[in-house]
């Protein structure tokens, strides 16, 4: 299994720094190509308004072609910067829709992960990274990267040294532990979690029309022991010999309890698998952690090619 293509999206702002580093410290670790992507976000007038009836039309156009023009200068600086590191890296320049092209680009180019900022604001003030990474995760067909540190600290590391693997058990989920195993650095410690959410607290209720009492204690001790064996069969088919792990089944809030173990447990790697077809309104568990975690966070909905979910 391997990550040949990764996408890394930059404002060329100092909070996108740390997504450059990340995303050359991982293909460098993975022997993976780089495309270095930035967009130039359209600011559009109203429909209506022509350069006859509104003369700040041809200065906005003004302002735009100069804004590219500035922008395909600092991704030339960019990537002869990058040329010293030891990855095939090139560039590419888009107008639109950051979120969307950035979308778009990944699947034009196959790309297999998608590296991008959590925040960042370009000196333009027209791209706003952190405004768009949770509109990557939503649109994106491939895995995103939402790095997060220091970009120093990025390029030194290489693979991952502590990552937490959160699985709700779905077929959503089945690209999040091989995706962990590839990116999990020498000796790297890995620990899937599986939260199975809290449902009703009492241990049973009289049944309707003289049906017998429904025991959810026994339900729960069953739901606990189906979770554990399936985890126990995902780890054995993803065996990472250089890899410690480990694995639970806590009852709790999915999100809340991911997060307070990322942040407890020291984790600079939170992976968590995400439905594409999820309606745009409805706010996931992998959206919640990637608002609001302190760590990287890797969005998995793909299998690393050519490996294939059975």
């Amino acid at each position: 299994m391997s990550l040949r293509t990764i996408l890394v999206a930059t404002d060329f702002s100092d909070g996108a720094a740390p997504a450059v580093a990340r995303g050359l410290a991982v293909a460098r670790w993975v022997s993976a190509r780089v495309v270095v992507l930035h967009v130039c976000a359209v600011v559009r007038p109203f429909p209506i308004t022509t350069p006859e009836t509104h003369p700040g039309v041809m200065e906005l156009a003004k302002l735009a072609k100069a804004h590219r023009e500035q922008s395909a200068k600092r991704l030339e600086e960019l990537l002869e910067e990058l040329g010293q590191e030891a990855v095939e890296t090139t560039g590419k320049l888009l107008t639109g829709s950051p979120a969307e092209a950035i979308a778009e680009a990944a699947k034009t180019l196959h790309a297999d992960l998608v590296v991008t900022g959590s925040r960042g604001l370009s000196k333009s003030g027209i791209f706003v990274m952190g405004s768009v990474a949770e509109g990557i995760a939503q649109r994106a067909e491939t895995n995103v990267l939402i790095a997060r540190g220091k970009a120093k600290r990025q390029l030194k590391r290489g693979g991952f040294q502590k990552i937490l693997v959160a699985t709700d058990l779905t077929r959503a989920s089945k690209a999040t532990l091989p995706l962990a195993m590839l990116l999990a650095g020498p000796d790297a410690d890995v620990e899937v979690l599986h939260v199975i959410e809290r449902g009703d607290p009492f241990s049973g209720h009289e049944g309707t029309l003289g049906a017998a009492a429904v025991d959810f204690k026994m339900l729960w001790r069953a739901a606990v022991q189906e979770a554990q064996r399936e985890i126990d069969l995902l780890v054995d088919r993803h065996d990472n010999a250089s890899a410690t792990v480990s694995h639970h089944v806590l009852e709790g809030n999915a999100a809340q309890d991911i997060l307070t173990r990322a942040e407890k447990g020291g984790h600079d790697l939170v992976v968590v698998g995400k439905r594409s077809d999820r309606p745009a309104l409805v706010t996931s568990v992998a959206e919640r952690v990637l608002r609001h975690a302190s760590c990287t966070v890797l969005v998995a909905k793909a299998m690393p090619s050519p490996f294939t979910a059975v």
